[in-house]
């Protein structure tokens, strides 16, 4: 069986994190669109880097041509049978287009919503603090979190949510569990 497991959620919510670690620990793949954009565009942008309403319609349009790159990545792995985990912060419009990739793919999908539940503020802060110091990450901000939180919608497919503020290998059991796999 064919897989394709995506994990959502705002950004700095811990996505990476779970995606590397389930992705090693199960031998599949994973693809993230923060990738995608950083090898068509170079600098991930953040809000802040948004100075006017023309710069914030470009870089929708990189993110929108990133996703599109990111979906038609994902149509060709499931046609070509081989697994994949992918990471975005959100579905937004897709779910359709994804229903139709799955069916075609004949995939099994699963979708992790992975939020911050315990001490957000504290933890927002920590996490944000740390990302700033890393080069190859956009430079998401406690204030990016609280404005990407409160648009990144949950998809409407159903989804296992993941507080990441717990124990990491409690997580990875739940997820595991979820979609049915174990370690290879």
């Amino acid at each position: 069986m064919t897989y394709l497991i995506i994990f959502c959620g705002a950004q700095l919510s811990g996505k990476t994190t779970l995606v590397k670690k389930l992705s090693n620990l199960i031998q599949v793949p994973y693809v993230s669109i923060d990738e995608i954009r950083r090898r068509l565009y170079g600098y991930l942008s953040s809000p802040r880097d948004w100075k006017n309403q023309e710069i914030k319609e470009q870089e929708n349009n990189k993110t929108k041509f990133a996703y599109d790159c990111l979906f038609l990545f994902i149509e060709k792995c499931l046609q070509a049978k081989v697994s994949l985990i992918a990471e975005m912060p959100h579905l937004g419009s897709r779910e359709h287009q994804l229903r139709r990739i799955i069916r075609k793919g004949k995939a099994k999908l699963k979708i992790v919503w992975c939020q911050v539940l315990n001490n957000e503020a504290k933890e927002i802060k920590k996490r944000a603090a740390k990302r700033l110091k890393d080069k190859n990450l956009a430079p998401i901000r406690k204030s990016d979190y609280l404005i990407f939180n409160s648009k990144n919608q949950r998809p409407s497919i159903p989804h296992l949510i993941i507080d990441t503020s717990r124990n990491i290998q409690d997580s990875l059991r739940k997820i595991t569990q979820y979609v049915a796999l174990t370690s290879r």
